[in-house]
């Protein structure tokens, strides 16, 4: 089975299961005010009625570092007798931040500029002062240029970074 929680039986109706991602059960998880996600592992959340519209509604605080609920709520229809499996929480994203400078510090303003590395290769723009953001993942290195510039700049995100990282200034000779 995709997955195994432990609860009361199911005389008719549906069912969900949630499991949490992770370590995401370290933070403090209610769901619908009568459950809460500990480290026991998935929940059973029974009776739910068939045939018709359900919801689930998630709780959250203290949040491990580097996990994201990107939902606070799901929806679902179950079949009667039947249920659904849901994975609650993810990945947090990595996002890079910083300004480009030229060399006598004036920002490049409202320009596009590109972000390769691995398999990511996308574009980014940057506001009137200079400052772009990208996500990107972890533990990969990445160059960042701007199209008709030589210089290119090489960033390197570590396994262990999270959340946002602040990259500074970054200078490009115009």
């Amino acid at each position: 089975p995709d997955a195994f929680a432990f609860g009361r039986t199911v005389p008719q109706g549906g069912f969900v299961i949630v499991k949490p991602y992770e370590n995401l059960a370290e933070g403090k998880i209610g769901i619908n005010k009568y459950y809460q996600l500990d480290n026991m592992g998935n929940i059973g959340v029974e009776n739910v009625r068939p045939l018709s519209k359900n919801s689930l509604d998630f709780q959250t605080r203290d949040i491990p570092k580097g996990i994201r609920v990107p939902r606070s709520r799901i929806d679902f229809s179950p079949k009667y007798g039947r249920g659904y499996s849901y994975v609650l929480g993810e990945k947090a994203p990595v996002v890079i931040i910083g300004r480009i400078v030229d060399e006598n510090e004036d920002p490049f303003r409202l320009i596009y500029g590109n972000i390769q590395g691995g398999d990511i290769n996308k574009q980014f723009f940057t506001n009137r002062k200079g400052i772009f953001m990208a996500s990107v993942k972890e533990g990969r290195s990445y160059i960042i240029s701007i199209p008709g510039k030589q210089k290119k700049i090489k960033v390197k995100i570590k396994k262990r970074d999270m959340g946002t990282i602040n990259l500074g200034t970054l200078k490009i000779d115009r």
